[in-house]
């Protein structure tokens, strides 16, 4: 059990798994480049929240958080940049692919499908590298 936890903190932080070396199959250089845009991206998603409203409301409380009123700002900067953040990671992590070719058997179907998988991966790669 204890292994287990362990090893879901080591794939699903982003701290650790970016710079801990792991025995995955991303190359370091785009978890580096994954790390470097999740981070930017949570900054740019909660920085459109934040109007001339927004910090009128900070000055009329002047300063006392009110988390009632920031909630749903939270909640909705949230949801915005887990969904570019998986939809991101669905092109970037490679760990799906490779473990569909190393249950493949029949030697005849691995040659074909290993052709369909690495056209897969130079096409999410170029997906990637164009979007980050």
């Amino acid at each position: 059990m204890l292994e287990y936890y362990i090893s879901l903190i080591k794939t699903k932080h982003i701290l650790l798994f970016t710079f801990y070396q792991n025995n995955d199959f991303t190359p370091m250089i785009v978890k580096i480049c994954l790390f470097l845009f999740t981070f930017a991206l949570y900054y740019t998603i909660n920085t459109l929240f934040f109007n001339d409203s927004t910090m009128n409301k900070i000055y009329v409380d002047e300063g006392i958080f009110n988390f009632i009123y920031f909630l749903p700002k939270i909640i909705y900067s949230t949801i915005i940049s887990s969904v570019i953040i998986i939809i991101i990671k669905k092109l970037a992590l490679l760990d799906n692919a490779i473990l569909e070719l190393k249950k493949i058997n029949n030697i005849e179907a691995y040659e074909s499908k290993i052709q369909k998988k690495i056209k897969i991966i130079k096409l999410k790669f170029s997906v990637f590298s164009y979007y980050v």
